[in-house]
């Protein structure tokens, strides 16, 4: 999808879509948006020491940065893993100020986010472990299970298919029946 690069109301940068008339993040403030949501009001609830976080929606590697900077001072392992049907190209991808923005001294992780390949997992720093797979998520069988999941989708209106009642319901499912095998509660 051809991208357009334009700014937020909070200094960062966030990617515009005319194809669907849509921005990746929230034009008040995409690291303000990405923090509350996922980081928040997600990621800081789980109180394991390692943790597995499944994203939906790679995109712009935002809330994947994010991640990372928390790992690295929350001194948490987290195993990220991020499905993404349309990767973003790289070179775009570099012009975002996402490390000027949150924490500068992580350019370079930042730009190994998007410059490794897909379907490859990668150590980035100590305490996270990155893992994009390019995928349809509307197609994929999970058989691994996670703590946190990033439901990072564009919205319903734009992008119906992903929004379905079997996509959000079939996992849940199958996690509770995965914890039932394993006798977790």
């Amino acid at each position: 999808m051809q991208s357009e690069l334009r700014f937020t109301e909070d200094g960062s940068h966030t990617l515009f879509v005319p194809a669907i008339d849509e921005c990746y993040h929230s034009t008040h403030g995409a690291v303000q948006e990405s923090r509350h949501i996922f980081i928040e009001a997600a990621l800081k609830r789980c109180k394991k020491t390692e943790i597995r976080v499944l994203e939906i929606g790679f995109g712009t590697g935002l809330n994947a940065f994010l991640t990372l900077v928390e790992a690295e001072q929350s001194a948490k392992k987290i195993h990220y893993t991020s499905l993404e049907k349309y990767p973003v190209a790289v070179d775009n991808a570099l012009l975002l100020n996402y490390p000027e923005e949150v924490k500068t001294d992580f350019r370079d992780a930042f730009e190994l986010m998007h410059t490794f390949p897909w379907n490859e997992k990668v150590q980035i720093t100590d305490n996270l472990s990155l893992e994009k797979i390019e995928t349809d998520f509307t197609q994929y069988q999970f058989t691994e299970m996670y703590d946190v999941v990033y439901f990072d989708a564009f919205s319903p209106e734009k992008q119906p298919e992903m929004w379905t009642e079997v996509l959000l319901i079939v996992p849940r499912a199958w996690c509770a029946e995965q914890c039932k095998q394993l006798d977790l509660k």
